[in-house]
């Protein structure tokens, strides 16, 4: 099984859960993508509050 690590910086504390699960039959990549699609999101309306 692969290991991924993402380290994350930021000023404000993020609010993100991950999961550990067995892929199906999505990319990992693509799973990766959109979570940092959503942290980016989530952290641009922390910044503008």
């Amino acid at each position: 099984m692969q290991t991924i690590k993402i380290t994350i910086t930021s000023p404000t504390p993020a609010n993100i859960v991950l999961k550990e699960c067995k892929p199906k039959e999505q990319d990992v990549a693509g799973k990766i993508t959109e979570l940092l699609k959503n942290f980016k999101s989530k952290q641009e309306v922390i910044d503008h509050e």
